[in-house]
């Protein structure tokens, strides 16, 4: 799958407008898929722009965000 920093962006305000950051959140963006919000959700953690939870199982891949770092915020 490819990097879509668009996605990327577009989670980073999701995230940010979220209040309650002891849960995760479960996002919703039109026009992507699932799967693609999970990636793009495990790529931001990776880069430390987010905290977020792997919830992946048997069912599939699924990561969810939970809150901005600090790096995030910048």
């Amino acid at each position: 799958m490819k990097r879509d920093m668009d996605l990327a962006r577009e989670i980073l305000f999701e995230v940010e407008k979220y209040s309650e950051p002891d849960e995760y959140i479960d996002i919703k963006i039109e026009g992507y898929s699932s799967e693609e919000i999970s990636y793009h959700i495990k790529l931001l953690f990776q880069a430390e722009l987010i905290e977020a939870f792997d919830l992946t199982d048997s069912s599939g891949f699924d990561w969810k965000a939970k809150s901005l770092t600090w790096k995030g915020h910048e």
